[in-house]
């Protein structure tokens, strides 16, 4: 894994905004609402003031754990309408934990603003706040756009859900790895992170094989198949909370570790 620069940590320091981490795939179906989820409850857990933001057209976050309650303001309105106060914007759901839901608008509005402008709106979310956080967690369409890139930009890490069973998670790996290269010379962390992993299986475990192969120095600790992370889901809650045993649990333990020595300038 790649580590921080310190020009970077400076920046981060003279800006008051939190530690960005952002959950990215040109695939949809890696788990990287579930991964957004495990981080920020992990985040928090270990004492981070931490805000989870779901840019998600599908608002899948949102879904899970808003249940559909209205006339909550929606990332993608506050986005494009500037008379709406950064502050209202975030919504609390305990004292160390806040969440900014997401719509289908958010897309475009990211595409028409463009990443400048949306990466100061949604900056003054990050610190409209008197307390403002240590760790924002952003999770990700499943496929490379506007919000993508707006992501890429701001990040200090990227973390990168991925199934390692098929061709074309692999193809969908490279992709997203070489949009990331492509994107500000900001020096992020990288982390792939094989999710839903069944080491019995020949075509996973090949997979992760080649994956170490290819890019062994950006590979994180594979997240097992557990249907404890599905039945989490189920009640609005992550795997973190509901099954804090768990071997899923504890590969995404290693995981918020590696964030929380990041977001404290470690290499």
């Amino acid at each position: 894994m790649v580590s921080l620069t310190p020009r970077l940590r400076e920046q981060r320091g003279r800006a008051r905004r939190p530690f960005l981490a952002g959950v990215i795939s040109r695939k949809g179906g890696g788990g990287k609402s579930v991964t957004s989820l495990c981080l920020a409850d992990g985040c928090s857990d270990a004492g981070l003031h931490t805000m989870l933001v779901d840019a998600d057209p599908q608002a899948t976050l949102t879904a899970i754990l808003l249940e559909g309650k209205a006339n909550r303001v929606t990332l993608g309105a506050y986005l494009r309408d500037l008379s709406i106060d950064p502050v209202s914007v975030a919504t609390p759901r305990s004292l160390l934990m806040s969440f900014v839901p997401g719509d289908h608008s958010t897309e475009q509005a990211v595409a028409e603003l463009g990443i400048q402008a949306c990466e100061d709106r949604l900056g003054a979310v990050l610190v409209a706040r008197s307390a403002t956080p240590d760790v924002a967690i952003i999770d990700t369409p499943g496929y490379l756009g506007a919000i993508t890139d707006l992501t890429i930009a701001m990040a200090d890490m990227l973390i990168i859900p991925t199934r390692v069973g098929g061709q074309g998670d692999m193809s969908a790996l490279g992709t997203t790895l070489e949009r990331i290269a492509r994107g500000p010379h900001r020096s992020p962390a990288v982390v792939i992170l094989p999710t839903n992993y069944a080491p019995r299986e020949a075509s996973q475990a090949a997979g992760l094989a080649l994956v170490s192969a290819h890019y062994g120095a950006y590979l994180g600790t594979p997240i097992p198949h557990s249907a404890w992370i599905e039945r989490a889901a189920n009640v609005g809650q992550s795997v973190m909370r509901y099954a804090p045993k768990s071997n899923a649990a504890s590969a995404y333990r290693t995981l918020i570790e590696q964030v929380v020595k990041l977001q404290g300038g470690g290499q």
